[in-house]
């Protein structure tokens, strides 16, 4: 089920990329993320009220989680309430194939939201990779927007008895992007999931091509959902 969150404010296009947060410390794993899945909207025309998907979530490094039913958020642009499907997919190392594992449809009203996975979908299993994928069903398959995004759960000890922003600076500096940002995300301090996302930026954009449209950047469609 989706559910509401605070909606991140927006700011104008064209800003510089920021140096990384002091909070947050986002360090991203250096694992090579698997063929297909990676993807998103960037580069196809579409007429679809929604111009556009991006995962708050790493695509140039593999996404990590400790937790089997890990929480995943996206930020849309556009307007108009357009009907979402979110996918779990399994991907198959020897084939370099992805196998959906769960399909469904959602309805979200929200630029930024979120999808926790049921209890009857099948937990991740540890050392394996996934990708999860949302589209705005537009009518044209072919030219809907979507965002396509890696996970793989991993074991790490824990931090107990930290202060929240502990926890998270904890996670993000273990490459652990998915705790980090669900933990962030319930703090009333807003700043610390800014900062998170801030950092991921950055990172992305150490990955990215040079002389790359800023229109196609990750870190650049980032920039925009971090006031």
């Amino acid at each position: 089920m989706v559910k509401q969150i605070k909606t991140l404010a927006t700011i104008a296009l064209g800003l510089p990329l920021w140096g990384m947060s002091v909070m947050a410390a986002y360090v991203p794993p250096q694992d090579q993320v698997p063929p297909r899945t990676r993807g998103g909207t960037a580069g196809r025309r579409t007429t679809c009220d929604v111009s556009s998907i991006t995962p708050i979530a790493p695509i140039s490094y593999l996404g990590k989680t400790t937790q089997g039913r890990p929480t995943f958020y996206w930020n849309r642009t556009g307007q108009g309430n357009v009907p979402l499907e979110f996918s779990l997919m399994e991907y198959l190392p020897t084939t370099q194939q992805l196998v959906v594992l769960h399909r469904t449809k959602i309805n979200s009203t929200h630029n930024t939201d979120r999808f926790v996975m049921p209890q009857d979908w099948t937990e991740l299993e540890p050392g394996k990779t996934y990708a999860w994928q949302v589209v705005a069903l537009c009518g044209n398959p072919s030219a809907n927007p979507y965002l396509r995004a890696s996970v793989q759960r991993v074991s790490i000890s824990t931090k107990k008895g930290a202060r929240l922003e502990d926890q998270v600076k904890y996670l993000a500096q273990n490459g652990i992007w998915y705790d980090a940002l669900a933990l962030a995300m319930s703090s009333d301090n807003r700043q610390i999931g800014m900062d998170l996302i801030k950092d991921l930026a950055t990172a992305e954009q150490l990955r990215e091509p040079i002389g790359m449209e800023p229109e196609y950047r990750h870190s650049f469609l980032l920039q925009t959902i971090v006031p």
